[in-house]
């Protein structure tokens, strides 16, 4: 995977039963993999599963999984103009004879035994009411359609984890193809962020390159000065030793170089555009050599004393914050 974003969003539906399942998959910056997964049931139960997807898709992020239902519009053959989401119930007559006999039976029970029976007919109507079985659908096919798709744990239905696994795969996908678009965008964006800080450096380069000259142009001039100075009342002009000043000439010139700094500075910004190019995790690595850039900004920042090379130093640490930033973006 290359220049892909930890930022996306993927989106997938499938249909089990009478239902209609949707999946949603956000994913965020973050430095590791932080995951939840909220399934309805009976999905939970492939959590384990689920996570194990996007652990290999998704690599690293704060990643949501969402898995919920929604009722699934149907229509029925018999009737051409019923288009009820749920199909009408109906009494269903055989549990109800049933219920009112064993009330009779209880009624005689407790007659014979000489008790009179608490006989209350709102009582018996909740009671009848209340039985789970009392309702049955209109038509008899879409019952047993229901029953043949009924299933009390996925991970024993073969048929019904493969739904719901294919259906988790094209979200993943369609997760990846938002981060890889993202990630484009902010490859780009680094690429000119990084040719800026180049510039910058070429720019200090050539300034430093006259900075020498120029040093010892003003130090002979001083010299030349020094040694014109003639005796004031017998009392004789002092003369500095030649070869001590070319030594502190040397060291000063030596503590205030920076060629080795824009080397290395150079070499880390190539190393950053290689990584930009290279398949692969970049956030981290980019996070890395961004602070060898940052270092060297500031060694050279410390050393140099001319306005224009300290306003260029400035301008390319802001830009390294910007770079710093959008690698965080970066998976």
């Amino acid at each position: 995977m290359s220049g892909a974003s930890m930022t996306g969003f993927g989106r997938s539906t499938f249909e089990w039963g009478r239902a209609e399942y949707h999946i949603e998959i956000r994913s965020l910056n973050g430095k590791s993999l932080d995951l939840q997964i909220k399934a309805a049931e009976p999905w939970a139960v492939l959590d384990n599963v689920a996570y194990k997807v996007l652990q290999r898709h998704l690599l690293r992020g704060k990643i949501s999984l969402q898995v919920w239902a929604a009722p699934k519009a149907t229509t029925h053959s018999r009737s051409p103009i019923h288009t009820e989401e749920k199909p009408p119930l109906i009494i269903n007559t055989a549990v109800l004879n049933s219920l009112i006999q064993q009330w009779h039976d209880w009624s005689a029970t407790e007659k014979a035994s000489g008790q009179e029976p608490w006989v209350d007919g709102a009582l018996l109507g909740r009671l009848v009411a209340a039985h789970p079985m009392i309702f049955q659908k209109a038509f008899p096919e879409e019952a047993a359609m229901d029953s043949a798709n009924a299933f009390d744990s996925p991970d024993n239905n073969e048929e019904a984890a493969g739904a719901y696994l294919t259906a988790l795969e094209a979200a993943v996908q369609d997760c990846l193809k938002h981060r890889l678009a993202e990630g484009k965008a902010i490859t780009e964006t680094l690429l000119q962020y990084l040719e800026e800080i180049r510039s910058n450096t070429v720019a200090i380069q050539k300034i430093d390159s006259v900075k020498e000259p120029l040093i010892r142009k003003k130090i002979e001039a001083f010299w030349n000065e020094w040694n014109s100075q003639p005796e004031h009342e017998g009392v004789p002009a002092l003369r500095p030793d030649p070869l001590r000043l070319e030594q502190e000439l040397l060291y000063y010139l030596e503590k205030k170089d920076i060629a080795e700094e824009l080397v290395r500075l150079k070499q880390h910004l190539a190393f950053a555009r290689e990584i930009l190019s290279s398949p692969g995790e970049q956030g981290r690595k980019l996070g890395f050599v961004a602070q060898e850039i940052g270092r060297e900004l500031n060694t050279i920042g410390s050393k140099v004393s001319d306005f224009e090379i300290q306003r260029l130093v400035v301008l390319s640490k802001e830009v390294l914050e910007k770079i710093k930033e959008q690698s965080l973006n970066l998976l």
